[in-house]
């Protein structure tokens, strides 16, 4: 017997839960797809299945028959429903799979149980939304299929599983634990490509990952995970990475490229060519750091080091501190700026689960941050690597703390004044309070070594950088204190 496509099982389902004979337009409505659909559909059930019968009636529609056997294997069968945002992303995903054969009108729409109309309107809206500017839709009398590079084919694979959730259903269970990725992305990448493949490019990686300067951080791990994945699956299918593999390399990421690519060769029984090594190579050496290997010191190239201190020299600038450039955070700042300026050599991208939130809490800093890139680095970069920077330059602000000399001046200089500086120094621990005065002691103060005057009484105007507030200090005053002084 012929395997049933899941439009006609689930054709079979709508009639074998009808108790009598149920009108043809009633079926198409449930299924979406023609009246002339439904016809076809029977008779290809009929060629496949000597079991099923059907009985048409012209006034009243259609009844199936079937036998015992028949109806206990239909009911065994699971048919997949998908939204129509879940069967295009599905549809998309099958075109770039086969990209170098051509996918008809009726496999999609038998595949998908609807009809050619809206298979059709998918392929239009796919192409308008989805595709993007690199890659093509080819339409013609053999059928559809995706036109472009490999490694764009590749990116757009990755992009769409890293973008669109798989998961249709809640039924897919595994009870596989991965240390460096989610159980979410660990059950759809099950779906897709099988926990054998996962548990396998796993333990590779981890039998070399050791002779890298840092461990991966978690991730540019699991993306790392998911291109070797794609590439195994392409690479099986007879589709090859073109890529100039003789630009400069480092050797010790590539060294470990190749110890990579042999146990994958092994474990896939596929033979993975040169081109293959350099583009497993190129997200290597641009994975950001986990944990520093403290038996190797990468040394970076002036250009690295440039791009850092100009970095870090415009963030002084514009916070007014003067930036320490010998600590650990800063290497470890260097050794991003150096994965980024991988990435943006070979054009890979990242996704960065926290940006928004960090846009959010950190919306002043995050443009900041996202202008100084773009001015030193000449090309727009993605909200989500600059995300990751601006949490790195958050941790380099407070590893300097703005220590800024304040004078609290009140009107009596006692009491209140008292309760107010604990407010303050308990809210900013950035300020250094030198002394609380009442007003009528100001006329005669030393204001050479002061920064600012919090006040919370009115003052000559001849007074320069004075903060007025309330006693209480309330929330106003904390976002004035903060724009003034700290500029956020």
């Amino acid at each position: 017997m012929s395997a049933l496509s899941n439009r006609e099982i689930q054709l079979l389902t709508i009639l074998t839960e009808a108790s009598d004979y149920l009108p043809v337009r009633a079926i198409a409505e449930k299924l979406n797809i023609s009246k002339k659909t439904i016809y076809r559909d029977l008779e290809k059930i009929e060629s496949k299945r000597s079991d099923i019968k059907f009985e048409k009636r012209q006034s009243r529609g259609i009844k199936i028959n079937f036998s015992k056997i028949s109806l206990e294997t239909l009911q065994n069968k699971k048919v997949m429903r998908y939204s129509i945002e879940e069967r295009r992303i599905k549809i998309l995903l099958k075109l770039l799979k086969n990209s170098n054969k051509y996918t008809s009108i009726e496999a999609l729409s038998e595949k998908y149980y609807v009809g050619k109309s809206s298979i059709v309107n998918d392929l239009k809206y796919i192409r308008n939304n989805l595709l993007g500017n690199i890659l093509e839709i080819e339409q013609g009398r053999q059928g559809t299929k995706i036109i472009g590079s490999e490694k764009d084919i590749r990116l757009k694979i990755a992009d769409l599983m890293s973008n669109y959730s798989l998961i249709v259903r809640n039924e897919y269970i595994t009870d596989y634990y991965s240390e460096r990725i989610n159980s979410d992305t660990i059950i759809e990448l099950s779906i897709r490509f099988g926990i054998d493949s996962i548990k396998k490019i796993e333990h590779i990686i981890s039998n070399y990952e050791d002779s890298l300067p840092y461990t991966i951080g978690d991730l540019y791990y699991t993306n790392l995970v998911v291109h070797i994945l794609i590439a195994i699956e392409r690479i099986e299918n007879g589709n090859y990475i073109v890529t100039n593999n003789k630009i400069g390399k480092d050797k010790s990421y590539y060294d470990v490229a190749i110890n990579i690519a042999k146990d994958l060769e092994k474990e896939f029984f596929i033979e993975i060519p040169s081109s293959e090594i350099y583009y497993i190579y190129q997200y290597l050496v641009s994975t950001g750091v986990g944990e520093l290997n403290e038996e190797y010191l990468i040394n970076l190239d002036d250009n690295i080091e440039e791009i850092s201190h100009k970095f870090l020299q415009k963030i002084s600038l514009k916070n007014f501190i003067l930036l320490n450039e010998d600590e650990h955070i800063y290497y470890v700042f260097k050794l991003h700026i150096r994965a980024l300026v991988k990435r943006m050599k070979f054009n890979i991208s990242i996704k960065n689960p926290l940006t928004e939130k960090i846009k959010k809490d950190y919306s002043t800093l995050f443009l900041s941050v996202k202008s100084i890139s773009e001015e030193i680095l000449h090309k727009e970069i993605s909200d989500d690597e600059i995300a990751y920077l601006t949490v790195y330059i958050q941790a380099i602000l407070e590893n300097n703390p703005i220590n800024k000399n304040v004078l609290l001046v009140c009107h009596s200089g006692f009491g209140t004044a008292q309760f107010l500086k604990k407010r303050l120094e308990s809210t900013f621990s950035r300020l250094n309070i030198v002394d609380t005065i009442s007003s009528r002691e100001l006329r005669v103060y030393d204001l050479t070594k002061i920064d600012y005057i919090i006040s919370t009484v009115k003052l000559p105007s001849k007074i320069k950088n004075v903060i007025n507030v309330n006693v209480l200090l309330g929330e106003e005053d904390i976002k004035l204190i903060n724009k003034e002084i700290f500029k956020e």
